[in-house]
């Protein structure tokens, strides 16, 4: 014989019953009844006025379950079992009936406190009021997942962060002590979430509302995320690593592990790593720098000693053009006299002793310029301003300038605001090689021309002399280097000059605290402006 289902077998023994049969085959089904492992009843329920389910008859019962019981089978057939258990559970009376009024068969696991054991129960619909049980032990299984479900928790309640499940709104399932210390805390939050737990400690909800979008992004994108949440804890930054995982069984979400880790140290850890490196870059930044210093230095320095061998063999080749010419006459001169004095008229000779003199001193004044150019470049040329007529000053220098050219040009002295009366604070041996330089050069530069205009005026900080030339012009390209010792445009070989004017009034300029500025246009001239501070 097949085996059969408890409802099947249930059944059968029932029909057995109602027609009194004791037939091999009814006797066969009575003895797989009672010889089943699992334990197996048949009940009837009974109602109070209020059709409320409060008690139920044993109609019968096999071995198995009898031993459970601890009595005859006899001894408990037809019995209430209020009379057999002394503990009852409600939840027993609202299953059976619900299954007595709907037909339809249930399963739940039961713990049974009397025996101090696990069931797995089914309970189908035999006929009316009465309901078949069956009872599986299941103990050993419901132990063993105990241990493991309490190694979890151990686990869960003592791993060094803290650690929380969520459902699927976000509400406490489980919270472990490093979450919350306070037991009692611990246990109100279940079913509660972080607005709840922020709204309780009084604080502001701003980090809860974080989590809540996070989470929300995680059920959204069924995919993990973690972040760095900060606060401020006693007086200290607090930094945890979080991580919101999302658990989906068969494809359907469940629910969501989160967890923190302090990371504290490390976040100080790594402040302090990268102040040392920062402080590291400085260094050397610093120390780059200061090589970098030291190599424009060396550059600057190499640069100079370069311009210098430069100007020292410029000055060499000038010198020696500008001393030949000068030496040549008097050579020449003095010789004349010597060899033809006997022959020579009074007159002739003191022509030639005229030459004699007069490139006598060319050669003093190129000498005297040299000098000049010396002193101020090893720094001893001093400045020793005094108050003087602004227009004896510069009438004397003009009319040096006329007598030393011959009068071939005309310089004009404009004087608009009238203030040749009044006072210049200069030194007056700086001022003179300013304004020497620059009314010569006027006129020499200018061979065509017949006239060289000096204007004064004022700013409201400045004395302000102009000299302005209608000749040759400077080209643009050598505006930069004008002042520079020896520095000649490359118009101008025709005419006679050692290139030291010019490096002597910037030096001057720069002595006495002065500005000169030089506009020119090749073939039209050129103007230099000099900007004395008023005192």
């Amino acid at each position: 014989m097949s085996k059969l289902s408890y409802k099947e077998l249930e059944k059968e023994l029932m029909e057995l019953k109602k027609t009194q049969n004791s037939s091999s085959k009814n006797q066969e089904y009575k003895t797989l009844f009672d010889s089943m492992p699992e334990m197996v009843e048949i009940i009837e329920l009974i109602y109070n006025n209020n059709n409320e389910p409060i008690d139920f008859y044993i109609r019968d019962i096999n071995l198995s379950l009898a031993k459970l019981l601890g009595k005859p089978k006899e001894q408990l057939i037809n019995k209430k079992v209020s009379s057999i258990v002394n503990i009852i559970e409600d939840s027993w009376f609202s299953y059976f009936a619900g299954v007595d009024k709907t037909g339809e068969t249930i399963s739940f696991k039961n713990y049974g406190a009397e025996f101090d054991k696990y069931y797995f129960v089914t309970a189908w619909k035999i006929s009316k009021n009465r309901v078949g049980v069956s009872f599986t032990d299941i103990t050993k299984n419901e132990t063993e997942k105990l241990k493991v479900q309490k190694f979890n928790k151990s686990i869960l309640d003592n791993i060094p962060a803290d650690l929380a499940i969520f459902d699927k709104d976000h509400n406490y399932l489980y919270i472990n002590p490093n979450g919350i210390r306070d037991k009692e805390t611990r246990k109100w939050m279940i079913g509660k979430t972080d607005f709840d737990y922020c709204n309780l400690r009084g604080i502001d909800d701003s980090i809860a509302q974080r989590r809540r979008d996070i989470f929300n992004k995680v059920v959204k994108t069924k995919q993990q995320i973690e972040w760095v949440e900060e606060y401020e804890k006693e007086g200290k930054t607090v930094y945890l690593m979080r991580n919101f995982y999302p658990v989906f069984i068969d494809a359907v979400f469940q629910y969501i592990i989160g967890y923190g880790i302090d990371i504290s140290e490390q976040k100080i850890a790594q402040k302090q790593l990268k102040e040392l490196n920062n402080n590291l870059e400085e260094k050397v930044k610093e120390r780059t720098i200061e090589l970098l210093t030291i190599e424009r230095k060396l550059r600057l320095s190499l640069s100079k000693e370069i311009e210098l061998n430069e100007l020292k063999s410029r000055f060499v080749s000038t010198a020696s053009h500008e001393f030949r010419t000068p030496l040549s006459v008097i050579i020449f001169a003095a010789g004349s006299i010597k060899k033809y004095r006997s022959k020579m008229a009074p007159f002739m000779i003191d022509a030639k002793l005229a030459k004699i003199e007069t490139q006598a001193m060319h050669m003093t004044a190129l000498i005297e310029d040299i000098l000049i150019v010396g002193q101020a470049d090893a720094g001893k040329t001093r400045n020793k301003p005094l108050y003087v007529n602004l227009g004896d000053f510069i009438l004397k220098i003009i009319d040096e300038v006329q007598s030393s050219s011959q009068k071939s040009h005309k310089i004009e002295l404009i004087d608009t605001e009238k203030l040749k009366s009044g006072t210049i604070f200069i030194d007056e041996k700086l001022g003179r090689n300013i304004f020497i330089n620059l009314i010569n050069n006027a006129v020499k530069f200018s061979p065509d021309a017949n006239k060289v205009i000096v204007n004064v005026s004022s700013e409201e900080n400045y004395i302000v002399i102009s000299i302005t030339d209608f000749g040759i012009g400077i080209p643009k390209s050598k505006l930069k280097s004008i002042f520079i010792p020896f520095s000649r445009g490359n118009n101008v070989d025709l005419i006679q000059g050692t290139g030291l004017g010019l490096s002597i009034v910037k030096g001057a300029i720069d002595i006495i605290g002065a500005e000169i500025e030089v506009q020119s246009i090749i073939g039209k001239g050129a103007t230099f402006t000099v900007k004395i501070p008023k005192i």
